[in-house]
């Protein structure tokens, strides 16, 4: 009997397994920049989550500096991007979406006291900004390849501002808001559908 039902659990492991890719299609997150300021870096709060308690201010970026914002939860599984497209929306006070190479975007994480890009190859490209009446959107695609959040670490990003001049990033409600939208096959950060559906 004992054996049967280690069968069958096997049987049901693999085909959870073999499921995840279509459960992880069309299945992207969104992240809002906030200006609040944890212990780890400045929130970035999913929409509807937990730590979702809405978004206020402002978050500069000082000339040559970076700034890191950390998801409001960590990874309670490894948990693994397939190669997909991040999109970054920042909403700024300059056009320093214009020119690439003043704005660099990097999809990582976060161990508590540093930032690790988990990929060499991701590339910020711009696209045709938008401009309502006193606010500039930047929209930005990160590329990457496969990447893994580990068990126990945030998902994070990381812009650098390499113009000569501080930058502001818009981290309000409406149109002055920032945010972070994974690929389509976002696995379910913090916790891979697959690995939750083993826990039910």
């Amino acid at each position: 009997m004992k054996r049967i039902i280690t069968v069958l659990s096997m049987v049901v492991i693999l085909s959870l397994m073999l499921a995840m890719p279509a459960m992880a299609d069309d299945n992207p997150q969104v992240w809002q920049l906030d200006a609040e300021i944890t212990t780890a870096g400045f929130q970035m709060e999913k929409n509807g989550g937990p730590g979702d308690d809405g978004q206020t201010g402002k978050v500069i970026v000082g000339a040559g500096q970076s700034v890191v914002w950390i998801a409001d939860q960590v990874a309670l599984a490894d948990v693994t991007f397939s190669s997909g497209h991040w999109k970054l929306d920042l909403v700024s006070d300059a056009d320093w979406g214009n020119q690439a190479d003043l704005l660099y975007a990097e999809v990582g994480q976060w161990d508590g006291t540093t930032f690790q890009m988990l990929e060499d190859d991701v590339d910020t490209k711009v696209v045709t900004p938008q401009s309502p009446p006193g606010v500039l959107i930047v929209e930005l695609k990160v590329q990457s390849g496969a990447l893994t959040i580990d068990n126990g670490k945030w998902l994070a990003l990381r812009v650098t501002n390499n113009s000569n001049n501080d930058r502001i990033v818009y981290t309000g409600e409406g149109k002055e808001a920032s945010c972070l939208t994974s690929p389509n096959t976002d696995p379910g950060y913090p916790l891979p559908e697959l690995a939750a559906g083993i826990l039910l």
